[in-house]
């Protein structure tokens, strides 16, 4: 055999050994055994209220291409709660009355409920159009208040002033926040009970193929082509951070870290990983500094 025919052999058994099967589900019950059925079924009921969906108004004003599968982001982000709930039911904090800022299309909001949880949902669902009209009726149906952010509606809506929780879930809305983080994780502490709990969950910066992407001289950054074009306001990641930079920004607005939270969910688009991808997995499952989403506990001092 000669060596380039060698070479390609090698590969291919390098390849094949590196081989495997990844199945979401299953990574939601490895994370979170005792109840990850309660969040896979309410994830695959919010897909199937938005599944008609166009999401113009996310693409026209975020970092996402107007091909974007929402339905399998939203599917794949079960693995995300399942990482979240885990962490509260290590720290024993379960139907609690709780804050989802910023929940999007309702998944957590509706796991929540669903996991015994008394539930208030909050964004800014005035300024994304018709977008979230399902899920909005949807969650109302199943008794999760719902409040409206846009400035329309703050005037109507001035819950902080009314409400005070348990346990304020902030997940992936950090990073969307321009200039300083510091007002809108004191906006959020104001709506928590004293020696209440705050949860904030963000990209981790230091993602370990964020990381090669540097290495190789290319931006960890939203593609520029696509946040130039956007209208204004931009709705895409301003700023993601390190597990230590939350572990700080927490304890600068009065909260001591109970615990925190790590997962990988974008590989579990594929079936099947091989090769380098194989390896990138294996290093991002062994190291939480390296993985793509982080989250913290806090308990407010």
């Amino acid at each position: 055999m000669d060596n380039f025919s060698a070479s390609l052999l090698n590969k291919i058994r390098w390849k094949l050994r590196s081989f495997e099967k990844l199945d979401w589900q299953a990574e939601c019950h490895r994370v979170f055994p005792d109840r990850a059925h309660v969040i896979i079924g309410a994830t695959e009921q919010i897909i199937e209220i938005n599944s008609r969906g166009q999401h113009r108004s996310i693409s026209e004003r975020g970092n996402i291409a107007e091909t974007f599968d929402f339905a399998n982001y939203i599917r794949l982000s079960a693995i995300r709660l399942c990482a979240i709930f885990a962490m509260l039911d290590r720290q024993g904090l379960r139907n609690l009355k709780v804050l989802d800022y910023g929940s999007y299309f309702g998944n957590l909001s509706l796991s929540a409920l669903r996991l015994g949880y008394d539930v208030v949902a909050i964004d800014n669902y005035g300024d994304k159009e018709s977008d979230f009209d399902s899920s909005i009726q949807f969650l109302k149906k199943n008794k999760v208040k719902l409040y409206d952010w846009a400035p329309d509606a703050l005037e109507k809506n001035s819950h902080s002033k009314k409400e005070a929780f348990d346990l304020v879930f902030s997940l992936g809305t950090i990073e969307h926040i321009p200039h300083t983080p510091k007002y809108f994780l004191q906006s959020l502490s104001q709506m928590v009970k004293p020696g209440g709990y705050m949860v904030v969950e963000t990209p981790n910066l230091a993602y370990w193929p964020q990381r090669k992407k540097m290495l190789a001289g290319n931006s960890p950054h939203p593609d520029i082509g696509i946040q130039f074009h956007t209208q204004i306001p931009f709705f895409g990641h301003h700023r993601e951070f390190t597990i230590s930079e939350l572990d700080y920004m927490m304890g600068e607005v009065g909260y001591e870290i109970l615990d925190r939270a790590s997962c990988n969910y974008s590989y579990f688009g594929f079936d099947k990983i091989y090769g380098e991808d194989r390896e990138d997995f294996d290093m991002v499952r062994s190291n939480e500094t390296m993985s793509e989403v982080i989250s913290v506990l806090g308990r407010k001092r």
